[in-house]
């Protein structure tokens, strides 16, 4: 399992040159082509979440997608296979599918 959230920016991309963005894009987009789901939680939007969903689309991964308020944008809706509004829900229902 990879955490993007936990990367060396901090979560934060003021003070990060443009070099560093381009590479933390690469890294994401290295492990989006690695992984077989992707189950992202939309607390909040996200410019990077919803491209890392697209991403996950186009690249045919099960894109599983947490969004407690169910207030679920069009875009994020269209490029989910499934949307719960509970992290245990989504969860179960990734072992279900993928064993």
């Amino acid at each position: 399992m990879i955490d993007p959230a936990g990367r060396w920016y901090g979560g934060s991309y003021e003070f990060l040159t443009p070099q560093q963005r381009h590479q933390l894009v690469d890294i994401d987009l290295a492990d989006i082509a690695k992984c077989d789901v992707i189950l992202a939680c939309v607390w909040k939007p996200s410019s990077g979440t919803a491209m890392e969903l697209v991403y996950g689309k186009q690249w045919r991964k099960l894109v599983v997608t947490v969004v407690p308020s169910m207030n679920v944008s069009p875009w994020i809706d269209c490029h989910s296979d499934v949307v719960f509004s509970g992290l245990g829900e989504a969860c179960a229902y990734i072992k279900k599918v993928k064993g």
